[in-house]
């Protein structure tokens, strides 16, 4: 049988910098909510006391560059226009 999807996360991958933080901004403004998943493991106090301060270039670029925006299995049609409506606004103004 098919389980079926969860429906957890839609995640938005920004390849300039700032521009991830700019439209997590935007989408507060209108009342969005928005997430920033996952944060590195090597930066949780209970990995950094016990292999120290490390950092990983590729884990640091992609948790910087995601955004989660809303998602979830009651999401209706005008909640799903009202984020994309957003979204479409800020990628107008993006240069």
């Amino acid at each position: 049988t098919d389980p079926g999807h969860a429906w957890h996360l839609y995640v938005l991958r920004f390849h300039v910098t700032g521009l991830r933080d700019e439209a997590h901004l935007l989408l507060k403004e209108r009342g969005i909510h928005t997430q920033i998943h996952y944060v590195p493991v090597y930066r949780h106090p209970y990995y950094e006391q016990r292999f120290g301060k490390i950092r990983l270039p590729g884990a640091e670029s992609f948790y910087e560059s995601c955004l989660s925006i809303p998602l979830f299995p009651k999401m209706n049609d005008s909640e799903q226009d009202r984020v994309v409506e957003a979204l479409e606004d800020f990628a107008v103004k993006v240069p």
